[in-house]
């Protein structure tokens, strides 16, 4: 049977090991983190009505796209996104591609952006959504998007939801769920993935 006192050196060898080998996992991880992604700049969020007052911000960052993996998107989106009070955070590839993280949400859109800049309000395409599990420690994406179309009633919809494994979400005007509509007031998003939600504002 082994001393006490020759245990607990045991114990405490054993700890101090299992601390020093996390210490160096972060450190690799953090380097390597810093390898794939640039400086990060953050810019005002202007009100689009009175173009001078400041109601957010929002964060920009290039990466390397050819050096991207999960456990990097993993440990940037902990350490600079979670939590850090933007407004969205665009992670851009430099090939007119980015992930869109809207505030500190674990979701992100992969998109193709139509203008040179990131702050033109030009149009994007939809490729792909992705979700961070960081308790899993692992990315999820889904690159089928599938296009709303432009129908005229809740019960068309309804049918159009069902028919592509989508669920359906009515709210009111004032974003109250409801059961049905009178009339479509607006779609919240263009596309939608398999097992989504179509969210619909109806009144």
């Amino acid at each position: 049977m082994m001393p006490k006192r020759l245990a607990l050196r045991f114990s405490a060898a054993t700890i101090l090991v299992f601390l020093m080998s996390f210490s160096l996992i972060s450190v690799l991880a953090e380097q390597n983190t810093q390898a794939v992604f640039g400086e990060i700049h953050v810019f005002d969020l202007f009100n689009g009505k009175t173009p001078s007052v400041v109601v957010g911000e929002w964060a920009l960052v290039t990466a390397k796209k050819d050096l991207m993996t999960d456990d990097v998107l993993i440990e940037f989106y902990k350490t600079h996104i979670k939590d850090s009070g933007h407004n969205w955070f665009v992670i851009d590839f430099g090939d007119g591609t980015g992930y869109f993280f809207a505030g500190s949400s674990c979701s992100f859109d992969y998109i193709y952006q139509q203008a040179d800049d990131w702050r033109q309000s030009d149009d994007v395409m939809e490729l792909g959504l992705g979700f961070i599990w960081e308790f899993e420690n692992r990315v999820e994406y889904h690159f089928d998007p599938i296009k709303v179309p432009i129908l005229s009633a809740v019960d068309e919809y309804r049918k159009w939801t069902d028919q592509n494994g989508i669920k359906l979400e009515l709210l009111n005007e004032s974003y109250e769920e409801v059961e049905n509509g009178k009339g479509i007031v607006e779609i919240w998003d263009p596309v939608v993935y398999e097992g989504d939600t179509l969210t619909i504002i109806v009144k």
